[in-house]
């Protein structure tokens, strides 16, 4: 008897289709998570080498980190990032700055990324990361750079020499020779300063002191001149020692800003300071009055806005100056200086920040009034008004078309009324701090605001040198899976900011800076402190009617409204003292604010962030007004933008 044969499992096609779709999809999966979590290396572990150097500059308020990158293998183009973070916070993709970077097979380029140092943040503190992305920002390679900026008190010395080895010693030395100052360990580093570098931005303000002796300073052109006279006032050192050249160089820079001759030439051999055997020779120098001695009588010292002129009535190259005494006289001397007119003397809080915005901000409320009053029209023309008028005509049965009409057109001029009450997606504020005279570096401030938690980016001009945030903020609690809060790119598209709120209704705080490309005009003034107050002078000879100008001098400050293009003002001794100028505007726009008086408090608040740019000057002037020019590039949201122009001793 035959036995019916079993079947087995029958797999059907569309089984074999579906579990095929299946394993391709988990595989397809696998590969995106793998790309996204795992470096993409382009070529072998040697394909760069990358040197990193940090430099901080403009008084301590700029990181500059200045990355050189050699590419071994093929041609690359890709981004360079640094991250900044402090040790403590929990969240380690915190800031990012990136600056797109195109490398030739063989070839070497060098890039500097440069960015606002946070309010109270010590870099020395940091975790600093450098990263080589591609294009599309993938990973490459990293490199922890971990006492970047540890040893970056350092002065940088630009040397001015024919042979600049001969001006070493004020660095180099070898045996502790700075012993007067024994608390002291910055690191002083020198290097000749070539003329094509005096103009450019990065190279001069990394450079603490410029050394000028036994050069020909009348080769330069007259741009590289006013440069390191822009560069001095800005906070700056120059010395200048009596070397072959002396006349050409006194030549060279305007009357005003040395205000010294060479009368003649002799041999001290009794009385020179820094002499090493009692000879040395010497040049007598005719001195303006605003020179004084400060190292010794064979060396006069002149501030000259935040900086200082250094001139020595002897060669710096002289075999028989006593090189170590000069170098420990000049070392103390200069950080007693850069101590007075460099250091950051206060440092805004995210509380006084958000302060200082909110009172920007104005107050978005209805108006009742004249809501109240559209109400009574409408229930006066849609009830008797309407009934008479088509009574009038005999047209009453129109009264079921006229009443909708009415009440479209009402809701309308309702919209209209209310419309400072709506919530906007994203708005900003923005100050823009810049010199009369247009030298020096440009201060944007930008506050931003969003109600909704999406990332949004801000474009910036292409000439910013540095931008990024700078305020920290509490990073508890954030994303800690590479999506950094603040993206700052500087790409062939442009400089943007890219901000990831972690909440809505969220506000943040950037700056910017740039060369000052615009001559405002000027603002002149003449003052001094008598008794409790500022007397003097002040001429806007500026294009531009201010609405307030704030006076500082000399520990005081008065705010003077409405001064017109062309006007004079007479100070005659009001002023109120301060210890904190901002804190003291911020408090009077608060009560400005609380009167309803919401214009008034914004320009006090935008004048508190002025005052803070220049908190280090001893006296200065700052005209504000409104400004139509927008600081951020194509963005199509709200940005009200005002413009202060100042001028400073």
């Amino acid at each position: 008897m035959l036995k019916k044969r079993e079947r087995g499992p029958v797999v059907s096609s569309g089984r074999v289709y579906r579990v095929g779709v299946s394993l391709l999809m988990m595989l397809l999966i696998a590969i995106t998570y793998l790309a996204n979590v795992l470096p993409v290396h382009a070529g072998d572990d040697d394909e760069f080498d990358v040197e990193v150097t940090g430099r901080v500059t403009d008084g301590g308020n700029t990181a500059n980190v200045i990355v050189t990158l050699t590419n071994n293998g093929k041609d690359f183009g890709g981004y360079v990032r640094v991250t900044v973070t402090e040790k403590r916070s929990r969240n380690e993709y915190e800031n990012a700055y990136d600056h797109y970077i195109a490398v030739a097979e063989d070839e070497t380029e060098t890039v500097t990324i440069s960015f606002p140092v946070m309010e109270g943040l010590a870099l020395d503190e940091c975790n600093i990361d450098l990263y080589i992305l591609d294009e599309k920002k993938q990973m490459i390679d990293i490199k922890k750079l971990y006492h970047l900026f540890d040893e970056d008190a350092s002065m940088h010395v630009g040397i001015l020499c024919d042979n600049p080895s001969e001006l070493d010693y004020l660095t180099n030395q070898t045996y502790s020779p700075f012993s007067y100052n024994t608390t002291d360990t910055q690191k002083w580093e020198s290097e000749a300063l070539m003329p094509s570098e005096i103009t450019d931005g990065i190279t001069l303000a990394s450079t603490s002191l410029i050394v000028i002796d036994d050069f020909d300073i009348s080769t330069l052109k007259k741009e590289e001149i006013n440069a390191i006279q822009s560069w001095v006032k800005s906070g700056g050192i120059l010395v200048i020692g009596t070397g072959e050249y002396l006349d050409a160089t006194f030549d060279a820079f305007d009357s005003d800003f040395i205000e010294a001759t060479l009368a003649s030439r002799q041999s001290y051999d009794d009385y020179s300071y820094y002499a090493t055997n009692g000879y040395i020779p010497f040049a007598d120098i005719n001195f303006g009055s605003s020179y004084t001695a400060i190292m010794s009588r064979d060396v006069q010292i002149k501030k000259e806005g935040r900086g200082g002129i250094i001139l020595a009535q002897f060669s710096l190259t002289e075999p028989a100056l006593d090189r170590t005494y000069f170098s420990n006289d000049l070392r103390s001397t200069t950080l007693t200086y850069f101590n007075s007119f460099n250091a950051k003397k206060y440092v805004l809080s995210y509380y006084e920040l958000e302060t200082l915005f909110g009172l920007m901000q104005g107050q978005a409320a209805l108006n009742a009034k004249l809501l109240g009053a559209i109400a009574v029209i409408y229930v006066i023309l849609v009830g008797p008004v309407l009934y008479l008028v088509l009574k009038k005509f005999d047209k009453r049965e129109k009264i079921w078309y006229a009443v909708p009409i009415m009440s479209v057109v009402f809701v309308f001029i309702v919209f209209l009324a209310s419309r400072g009450f709506s919530v906007r997606n994203r708005m900003f504020e923005t100050i823009r701090v810049a010199r009369a005279d247009g030298s020096g570096m440009e201060a944007d401030y930008i506050f931003g605001f969003s109600s909704s938690q999406k990332a949004w980016t801000m474009s910036l001009k292409d000439d910013v040198e540095a931008a990024g945030r700078i305020v920290k903020t509490d990073s508890y609690g954030a994303n800690a899976n590479e999506e950094y809060t603040c993206t700052a790119t500087r790409s062939p598209k442009g400089v943007t900011i890219q901000y990831r709120p972690k909440s809505v209704f969220e506000s943040a705080y950037f700056k910017a800076l740039q060369p000052n490309p615009d001559e405002y005009g000027d603002i002149t003034f003449d003052l001094e402190v008598k008794r409790s107050g500022i007397t003097g002078t002040i001429d806007n000879d500026t294009d531009y009617d201010f609405e307030y100008v704030l006076v500082a001098c000399n520990g005081y400050y008065q705010l003077i409204p409405d001064v017109e293009s062309g006007d004079t003002c007479d100070l005659s001794g009001y002023g109120s003292s301060y210890r904190n100028i901002e804190n003291n505007l911020a408090a009077e726009a608060r009560r400005l604010y609380d009167k309803e008086d919401y214009r008034s408090a914004k320009l006090q608040a935008a004048l508190a962030m002025a005052a803070h740019e220049l908190q280090t000057e001893n006296t200065f002037v700052i005209g504000i007004t409104s400004s139509k020019d927008k600081i951020l590039q194509g963005v199509g949201n709200s940005e009200e933008s005002f413009l202060c122009i100042y001028q400073v001793e």
